[in-house]
């Protein structure tokens, strides 16, 4: 029986066979290995595009709030400056209403000695 195994094994259809099934294994791990393959390079690349993505994004969010910061500090300072103007047209038209108060008469004035040293 041995003989007639090996004498099978070694006739050429044999071999022919074993062949085939040898080139069609190797031929299914090569399939096997791309489908693996381009599925990992799907994800990664799925993965960077999203990474772009959530990059971008993130870059507009900036530039939107350094716009908004900008035109906050803008904002400000205009109303430092109007807050300036009008404190100093109050202070002037204070000054013109108490003027107009109190007109005093400045000719002829003129303090005594006496006056002048209690006053020290």
């Amino acid at each position: 029986m041995l003989s007639t195994a090996l004498t099978l094994v070694r006739s050429k259809g044999a071999r022919l066979v074993s062949a085939l099934i040898a080139a069609m294994m190797l031929l299914a791990g090569v399939y096997a290995f791309h489908v693996s393959e381009k599925n990992a390079a799907i994800k990664n690349a799925r993965i960077g595009w999203v990474q772009e993505l959530d990059l971008m994004v993130a870059n507009n969010k900036l530039n939107i709030v350094t716009e908004r910061l900008q035109t906050e500090r803008l904002a400000s300072q205009n109303m430092d400056q109007a807050r300036q103007t009008a404190e100093e047209r109050l202070a002037a038209y204070e000054m013109e209403l108490l003027a107009d108060e109190y007109d005093m008469p400045t000719d002829g004035c003129v303090v005594s000695d006496d006056l002048f040293d209690q006053l020290r």
